[in-house]
């Protein structure tokens, strides 16, 4: 019964003690103004940290996704367009064949054979463009060339009456755009030419400019 009395007083003394202290503590400012400062100093680490967390910059959505970059398909190169072309005069087998668009002169000879040993090809432009449409005539020793540019009709020979376009007969020396225009309207209105006579039935030609077209056109 002794012990526990003794056992109780004991901690009664210490819990008296610590009062004590606490009260002594309490009263100091010193002691006080340590405590505010650590809880302000808490207070501001946290509130620091989680600034620094809120401040952080978020990745844009566009960001996050991949792009992926579809490049388009090169078109399809266009196959050539087929050129039909008139081969005639001195060659091996006159007739009309088919080349390619970019295909010259000297090709449409080879499809034909080749000039025949009166032909003289050598007098053509044998590099020029073919187009369709177009003829080739080989001439022979003697006989006229009209050349007419590539962009007129690339046709090398004597202009066919009867098939030639307005722009290819004002190629033609004294043959302006009135002239060649009546020579078009002769075939709509009267028929084919069966000459080159039959010329002079065409307004605006006479006597000399007839003689002027000598051997530059011909009737087939």
């Amino acid at each position: 019964m002794t012990i526990d009395s003794d056992r109780d007083q004991n901690l009664g003394d210490q819990l008296d003690a610590l009062l004590y202290r606490w009260d002594e503590y309490r009263r100091r400012p010193v002691v006080i103004a340590a405590c505010l400062a650590s809880m302000m100093l808490v207070l501001g680490i946290v509130w620091f940290w989680s600034q620094r967390a809120s401040d952080a910059p978020e990745m844009p959505i566009e960001d996050r996704i991949p792009v992926v970059s579809l490049t388009p398909a090169s078109p399809p190169a266009t196959a050539p367009q087929p050129v039909l072309v008139h081969v005639t005069g001195a060659v091996a087998h006159p007739g009309v064949y088919q080349l390619s668009d970019g295909d010259r002169v000297f090709d449409a000879l080879e499809r034909a054979g080749g000039a025949t040993s009166a032909g003289q090809p050598d007098r053509l432009n044998l590099a020029a463009p073919v187009q369709d449409g177009m003829q080739v005539r080989v001439p022979v020793e003697g006989e006229p060339v009209a050349a007419v540019g590539a962009a007129e009709g690339s046709i090398t020979g004597p202009l066919d009456l009867n098939s030639a376009t307005a722009a290819q007969l004002e190629s033609l020396p004294g043959v302006g755009p009135a002239t060649s225009a009546a020579i078009v309207s002769y075939r709509s209105e009267v028929g084919r030419f069966g000459s080159v006579a039959d010329l002079l039935g065409v307004r605006g030609i006479g006597e000399a400019k007839l003689a002027a077209l000598d051997g530059l056109v011909t009737v087939r």
